[in-house]
């Protein structure tokens, strides 16, 4: 049996290995920043930093990401999805090693923001598409892709108590010297056991161009929306330097901000006709931007930018109030978040079985009103300084709504694309991600920081938490602009369609 280009790989026990070490490669993506969170404060202690420092490590590693998001998918499209995980587990080790041995912030950047950032650029829109390779017969693709969106919400479950304890106990370094170890076992697993991927017929080249405008673009915009505050949106208030060396005076009239909007501006601009051209003229773009003119694929992608506004950053802030105001550990710190990521993981197989009754579309805009609802509670009674039972609730309310979402939004983010666009449509939609993270960590991130300087911490987590409350609100919005998508009544143990309500990947080949 075979389906939608896999091979028949039903007598092949080594798939399941391939299963083990894919799961590997995924988790150290989705730990990696949920581990940190809970380490800012000492990490700002240690690296002698401050709190636009520090964003530097969430940010960086997004903008990187983001910019090669896309390309990344479009990789693994050309050359196979095996050879491009494991080609980002080796950069993604290898920028956790120098990350764990970093004594200063530029250090920690080139290592976690850099080649971390780019390594797993090319891991996230990959690994589950070689588990669709590796299995072929329904019922075990349906267990391969469950076990797959299991392990994505257990991880980030695990990310902050594994953060809090490696921190409280030991050091935050140890953070990145778990994904050293478990990157060469991830390589070699795969190699041993990855066996012979399917040939895909006429291999297309990459598209250079298309790759190079959109790269330096994204870079250029998610530089300017990070860095508004610390060189000034417009007027100048630091000199903006590289290596020691001034490139941009504050002496100058305009801050390079400006330049940074405008130049991104126009070279994504530039991608989009040239992307649009080589599409007219059949030349196999980066991606086809005509996919956008599905509704769904549009209105999901505005959706999750908005919804992943608000997630990091609200942790970010979160961390640095519990530790910096109520002088929590690490340790505690973990604990007190961690039922949102346990209701996550409930509400995330709920939400799949709600679909079937209600249907996709209206799950995700149910799901999108109760995560509403826990955020407005922890927004009102987090900063207020109430004791802890008062606070679970929320948490709890918070992470069901974010399980119905993430349980939906990707079957109906690729329910019009084709399986043969799935690489680069997942590099798009995480590529929104990504842009959307790094400018909720600076906006709330500046937030927190201006307010805690004049009235302390605890007047300065509401404000930064009510720009998650916004961003939440617009995604809600957004969401009813959405088409109604059938609901799924399949019952058959071959077909793993229910399976796949569980799962919110980067990038999946939804192969039919």
């Amino acid at each position: 049996m075979t389906s939608g280009g896999a091979t028949d790989t039903s007598n092949d026990a080594r798939r399941w290995w391939t299963l083990g070490f894919s799961l590997l490669a995924v988790t150290v993506t989705v730990i990696d920043n949920t581990v940190l969170t809970v380490s800012i404060p000492q990490i700002m202690r240690d690296l002698d930093t401050n709190v636009a420092g520090v964003q530097w490590i969430f940010t960086g590693y997004a903008l990187t990401f983001a910019a090669l998001l896309v390309i990344g998918g479009r990789l693994g499209d050309i050359y196979g999805p095996r050879r491009i995980v494991i080609l980002g587990s080796a950069l993604f080790g290898l920028g956790s090693l120098l990350a764990s041995v970093s004594t200063s912030m530029p250090q920690m950047l080139l290592g976690e923001a850099v080649i971390e950032g780019f390594g797993a650029a090319l891991l996230a829109p990959n690994t589950l598409s070689v588990l669709s390779h590796r299995f072929s017969d329904g019922r075990e693709r349906a267990l391969a892709f469950a076990a797959w969106a299991s392990v994505i919400g257990a991880a980030a479950v695990v990310g902050p108590l594994l953060g809090g304890y490696l921190t409280t106990y030991h050091s935050w370094r140890w953070s990145f010297r778990i994904n050293v170890v478990i990157a060469p076992v991830v390589i070699v697993g795969l190699l041993l056991a990855g066996g012979r991927e399917t040939e895909r017929g006429t291999r297309q080249p990459l598209d250079v161009r298309g790759a190079l405008l959109i790269a330096s673009g994204m870079f250029l915009l998610v530089f300017g929306l990070t860095q508004g505050n610390s060189y000034g949106w417009f007027h100048p208030v630091g000199a903006f330097t590289v290596g020691g060396s001034r490139v941009w005076p504050e002496s100058l009239l305009i801050s390079p901000v400006p330049f940074a909007f405008l130049f991104g501006g126009v070279l994504l601009a530039c991608f989009v006709f040239a992307e649009l051209a080589r599409e007219r003229g059949g030349l196999h773009p980066l991606f086809e931007l005509s996919q956008f003119r599905h509704r769904t694929f549009r209105y999901a992608n505005i959706s999750t930018f908005f919804l992943s506004f608000a997630q990091l950053s609200l942790s970010v802030c979160i961390a640095l109030y519990l530790q910096q105001s109520r002088h929590l550990s690490p340790m505690e710190n973990g604990l007190w978040v961690m039922p949102s990521g346990a209701a996550l993981l409930a509400g995330a197989p709920v939400g799949g079985l709600l679909s079937r009754r209600i249907g996709p579309t209206n799950t995700l805009r149910l799901g999108s009103l109760v995560n509403l609802v826990g955020l407005l509670g922890l927004t009102f009674f987090l900063p207020g300084g109430y004791s802890y039972p008062y606070l679970f609730p929320w948490f709890v309310v918070y992470g069901v709504g974010g399980g119905f979402v993430s349980s939906q939004m990707n079957r109906i983010l690729l329910h019009d694309i084709a399986p043969e666009h799935t690489g680069a449509a997942g590099g798009v939609h995480t590529t929104a991600r990504q842009a959307a993270t790094a400018l909720g960590v600076a906006m709330a991130g500046a937030i927190f920081a201006a307010v805690a300087h004049t009235r302390g911490l605890g007047a300065a987590l509401r404000p930064a938490m009510l720009t998650g409350v916004v961003s939440v609100i617009v995604s809600s919005l957004v969401m009813w602009k959405l088409p109604q998508i059938e609901r799924d009544t399949a019952t058959s143990d071959e077909d793993p369609a229910d399976l796949y309500l569980l799962v919110e990947p980067v990038n999946a080949r939804l192969d039919a």
